[in-house]
């Protein structure tokens, strides 16, 4: 028997880095936009506001930061606890498999 033929999804999970092309490689193979996800910004500044050097990040840096939140735009994001989350990007098997 062929449990996965009885989902109709793929889902991936990955993890995330400033330096990581994960997301912008899933999104490409997948046709998908690359989209920042507000809630990831949010939780990241709420995170990083007792850390002084945040301010002093230059554009570069910056935006860095900011592709940590950068996601295939049919990402789904769960937050597991308020500084953790996961991102999960679900693929139709008939699209590709």
């Amino acid at each position: 028997m062929m449990v996965g033929l009885f989902y109709s999804f793929f889902y991936l999970l990955t993890g995330w880095h400033y330096q990581d092309i994960t997301y912008q490689s899933l999104a490409k193979a997948f046709d998908q936009k690359l989209v920042h996800h507000q809630e990831t910004i949010d939780r990241m500044k709420g995170m990083n506001r007792h850390r002084r050097w945040i301010g002093t990040q230059n554009t570069e840096q910056r935006a860095a930061t900011l592709r940590m939140a950068l996601f295939p735009e049919k990402a789904e994001v769960l937050f597991v606890a308020e500084d953790i989350w996961v991102v999960i990007i679900p693929i139709p098997f008939s699209q590709h498999f």
